[in-house]
């Protein structure tokens, strides 16, 4: 709740204190007590100023009635009238119950967020070349410097935008100089992944590595591959033997700050014919 950005209903533990906060933040763009009581159907202009002065509680039926007027939709009105039951309770077993699905669905916000946020990384090639540039000393978070040294070169916008959502998403983060420096946040996809974002990122380093074949020096690259006759159970211990080799492979050579050269693997393995049922 920083810069002057909305407060994030899931980050209180006080419902007066959400109240207050979001008033201050929206006063400034008109909002008033009488206005929010009029969309939220209360009599009295002054209640909601009662309420978070800590005067007067909010029933649960007026408390979800509040959470439409603020604008608060599913999760977030449910955690706000959950909020305000923890708060204005004296019964400690259900004060510990509904603590208990608060932290639920904090937590399910969490994990969208995540994914919002893992989205954002793969959407385009070079962000995740461009966090991992920012793992050596070399880095240089200037967009001019970033455009031209990846491989291929991208426009100076394009270097901007990226390290505005690294920042953003947290995978860089400024240190004690205001200097933007990777984060100790790893990133990987799932086995098998869901996102269109991922596969879209998958797509183009495929795209990457074809250029290769004609942009990238020979000794330089290495691209090969095999075809080859699996037993009918290979294929799941194939798969499991790729994953194996993927992590030895970032234990063995991941150089972080001392390393001089961003590189990308790409690893595919699919039936080229039917199978056969024996």
């Amino acid at each position: 709740m920083s810069n002057g950005s909305t407060p994030d209903v899931f980050s209180f533990t006080d419902y007066r204190d959400f109240l207050r906060a979001l008033y201050t933040e929206r006063k400034a763009r008109g909002l008033s007590y009488r206005w929010l009581a009029r969309r939220a159907g209360l009599s009295s202009p002054s209640f909601l100023k009662s309420v978070i002065d800590g005067q007067k509680n909010l029933a649960p039926t007026t408390a979800t009635r509040v959470a439409v007027a603020l604008g608060l939709r599913e999760d977030g009105s449910e955690y706000f009238r959950l909020l305000v039951q923890a708060n204005q309770t004296d019964d400690a077993a259900e004060q510990r119950r509904i603590r208990a699905q608060l932290a639920r669905l904090r937590r399910h916000q969490d994990v969208q967020e995540l994914a919002a946020a893992r989205d954002a990384y793969y959407r385009e090639w070079y962000f995740p070349a461009i966090r991992e540039l920012a793992t050596t000393t070399h880095f240089r978070a200037d967009a001019r410097w970033i455009a031209r040294t990846l491989r291929p070169k991208i426009t100076i916008p394009a270097a901007k935008r990226a390290l505005a959502v690294l920042e953003r998403i947290g995978l860089l983060r400024r240190d004690a100089a205001g200097e933007l420096r990777a984060s100790n946040q790893q990133v990987t996809t799932e086995l098998e992944p869901k996102s269109d974002q991922v596969a879209t990122f998958h797509r183009a380093m495929l795209e990457r590595a074809a250029s290769a074949l004609s942009d990238i020096a020979r000794d330089e690259r290495d691209i090969s591959s095999i075809t080859l006759c699996v037993e009918p159970n290979g294929l799941p211990a194939f798969k499991k033997r790729i994953q194996q080799l993927r992590r030895e492979l970032l234990d063995e050579f991941d150089a972080g700050a001392s390393g001089a050269q961003v590189v990308q693997l790409n690893l595919q393995l699919f039936p080229v014919s039917k199978r056969f049922d024996s």
